[in-house]
């Protein structure tokens, strides 16, 4: 991607606390070469060369609780300053670190409830026509009460929520990182952790799991 000063930024894996990390390809301007840095739950899509949107859930207590979306200008963007170790610490537990280069940012609130929602989004952001998000939603108690899909359109300023009733969460580590839409069929693709890859309709509902089919014996 295009980066400050000419220079060319790829995405790589560090070390400390194993973020995915934007970085120099010469390693110049700091030690780790680093500009911009995500933890864990943090996803991005690139519209372009020089612009990417981010975004993650950000750990609050309901009504506060909120899927973070953030679009930067990657040419803007300055040496990250602060230790990756500690991503989820910062502020409200954001996953992120970035100096400079923010276009826009707005917080999605997990409580909307399923269907279509008005929302107004920066003007910035309307360079993504659609992006699909998993966000979890809690009770009071902070306990897991319901999965859903939110997809943002920010070209249209709407939300739409999509529950999936069929997804329960279990104790341990098992939960459903990333979806994505096939173009051809409306349909929605996700996997994630502990959990196979699954085909869902447009409104949610499980389609079925996608497993590889067994080789043939040879004649």
């Amino acid at each position: 991607m295009k980066g400050p000063d000419g220079l060319a930024l790829v995405w790589g894996a560090s070390w400390e606390g194993s973020p995915k990390v934007l970085a120099s390809r010469y390693g110049r301007a700091n030690p780790s070469g680093a500009y911009l840095a995500l933890g864990p739950g943090a996803y991005f899509v690139a519209p372009r060369e020089d612009r990417v949107l981010i975004w993650r859930q950000l750990w609050k207590r309901p009504p506060d609780a909120a899927i973070r979306l953030s679009l930067y200008d990657t040419r803007r963007l300055r040496p990250a300053g602060k230790r990756w170790s500690l991503l989820w610490r910062y502020e409200d537990r954001d996953p992120v670190i970035g100096e400079d280069g923010l276009l826009a940012t707005v917080d999605i609130p997990l409580g909307l409830g399923p269907g279509v929602h008005s929302f107004a989004f920066p003007e910035p952001t309307r360079i993504v026509q659609e992006v699909l998000m998993v966000g979890f939603q809690y009770d009071d108690r902070r306990k897991p009460s319901r999965t859903s899909i939110f997809v943002a359109r920010p070209p249209e300023d709407v939300v739409q929520v999509v529950p999936l009733e069929w997804w329960q969460r279990k104790p341990g580590i098992r939960m459903i990182a990333r979806v994505a839409r096939d173009v051809r069929s409306g349909n929605i693709l996700g996997d994630g952790v502990g959990v196979k890859p699954f085909l869902t309709t447009p409104s949610g509902e499980l389609i079925g799991w996608i497993v590889r089919p067994r080789s043939r014996p040879s004649p």
